[in-house]
């Protein structure tokens, strides 16, 4: 058990690094971005960029979930490269066909976004950096089967950088305008491509399975609906509040959405990334149901207090990073932050389902979900603004995670243990409780919420939320930690 969690603990925090780094160089673009482009470049850009990434996000998701649920179907070497090799044909001829179709037609699709045929040439651009993107994802997803984070987190860093130099040389030094940020997207995407896919090749050879690729297609399939699915979850919300709201309405919500799913980034994604490689990897061991439950309540458990502790501190802090007009959005962010609770844990449930390669279940959760939504959007709305859709958002993704538990346990049961429930109304408890804690300096507010954040922990130890080896196992490790450090001192 601990070894298992040490493995899936360490290659985490280095996804997670990764991942905070990639933010950071993300961040430094803006700068570059409003500065030396017009607020219609940007719109361009970034509705040419959304397109490309819903294309992207129903592939692309589908087929790596794939790769990592059959690679480890083979003990032999021969048969796992078949399958990443497969898995490259796959992806090339779907990714050359799509690339094709909107080059034919890219004069007609920028028509139909922008009513007019001049931003062709920068649709053009992306779908050929789509397409060399594509492809990139297979070696990328080797890289995280074979448990290569370090390599993983260093190659999508530097792509960034890369990116972000790219985008600084051509925007800013050669005034190349929207221009330079779709030629840097092919540049760098063809720098990446040149650099993993030969080496990739070399490794696995090219060899295709029929068979293998008829089995493949037919587990991927069901997760292409479900992508579509889960964006209508994700943005339906938000076009909903422009025709029902008001547009003050959708900025406020964004708002929210952005603090209120930081800790997917720092958290959910970097676990999730060694998640399925690890389960598919250990199907085999022993007992392993119960190594899946207790990693699943671990990884709860963190995810539980930096939630409960973004819920608590998000009011103070955004007292003096946002104007008056935003300082309301604190109101939405704890309902955020719970809907994304349900999220991971529905996925931990629909877990089981991939395992025993019953993805047809999934679309079908997840078209319950959106129903929900999309109703509750309907009515709430109205009348609630934005705080109506995060309710709509929360009840969508509680009920996703409970018809997700009830499918799974009857197929394939792979649940956290039931202490985590617990946790999460101590969690909601403390989260009401900190309410009453209010003073005039927030210096000071700040203070007293960190001060009662700590005591969370202690709490659940006194109710006995964590089990008696946990604590011996706890209390091991602290003395180890101290022995290393009293020796240093001397």
């Amino acid at each position: 058990m601990l070894k298992d969690l040490t493995r899936v603990g360490k290659h985490s925090i280095i996804y997670g690094l990764g991942g905070v780094v990639q933010k950071l160089v993300g961040f430094l673009m803006v700068p570059v971005y409003t500065r030396y482009l017009s607020p219609t470049d940007y719109g361009v850009a970034a509705l040419i960029m959304f397109t490309v990434t819903l294309a992207g996000m129903l592939w692309n998701n589908a087929l790596n979930r794939t790769i990592s649920r059959f690679y480890f179907d083979y003990k032999r070497q021969k048969e796992r490269n078949a399958v990443i090799s497969t898995s490259l044909v796959i992806q090339t001829i779907f990714s050359v066909i799509v690339s094709a179709g909107v080059i034919m037609f890219s004069s007609k699709i920028s028509y139909l976004l922008f009513d007019t045929s001049r931003y062709a040439l920068f649709i053009n651009l992306a779908f050929i950096a789509f397409l060399l993107q594509s492809i990139i994802e297979i070696p990328m997803t080797l890289l995280r089967l074979v448990e290569k984070s370090v390599f993983y987190s260093v190659i999508s860093v530097v792509r960034l950088f890369v990116a972000l130099f790219l985008n600084i040389l051509l925007i800013v030094f050669l005034d190349m305008g929207l221009l330079g940020i779709f030629v840097s997207g092919v540049v760098t995407s063809g720098l990446v491509f040149f650099l993993l896919v030969p080496k990739t090749i070399f490794e696995t050879g090219i060899k295709f399975s029929m068979k293998k690729a008829r089995h493949m297609m037919k587990f991927a399939l069901p997760l292409v609906p479900g992508g579509l699915l889960i964006f209508v979850l994700m943005r339906a919300d938000v076009f909903l509040l422009q025709k029902l709201s008001t547009t003050a309405q959708v900025g406020l919500y964004n708002l929210g959405i952005q603090l209120g799913t930081v800790l997917i980034y720092l958290i959910e994604q970097p676990f999730f990334l060694i998640w399925y490689p690890f389960v598919y990897s250990s199907l085999k061991k022993p007992k392993i149901n119960k190594v899946f439950s207790r990693m699943q309540t671990y990884f709860f458990f963190i995810l539980i207090f930096f939630s409960l502790c973004l819920a608590v501190l998000i009011k103070p802090v955004l007292s003096f990073l946002v104007g008056p007009d935003f300082f309301e959005v604190y109101k939405v962010v704890p309902l955020i932050v719970l809907a994304f609770f349900f999220r991971p844990l529905s996925d931990f449930f629909k877990t089981g389902l991939q395992i025993k390669k019953k993805t047809k279940m999934i679309p079908l959760i997840l078209g319950v979900g959106v129903i929900i939504n999309l109703a509750l959007n309907f009515i709430l709305i109205p009348g609630m603004g934005y705080m109506g859709a995060a309710v709509a958002k929360l009840s969508a993704f509680a009920v996703i995670a409970l018809v997700a538990y009830f499918i799974s346990i009857k197929i394939y049961k792979i649940t956290p243990e039931k202490r985590v429930i617990f946790a999460l109304i101590v969690a909601i408890v403390y989260y009401f409780v900190s309410l009453l804690i209010s003073v005039e300096s927030i210096v000071l507010q700040i203070t007293l919420d960190v001060l009662f954040l700590m005591t969370f922990p202690l709490v659940l130890y006194l109710l006995r939320v964590f089990r008696k080896d946990e604590i011996k196992k706890t209390k091991e490790i602290l003395k180890k930690i101290k022995n290393v450090r009293s020796s240093k001192i001397k």
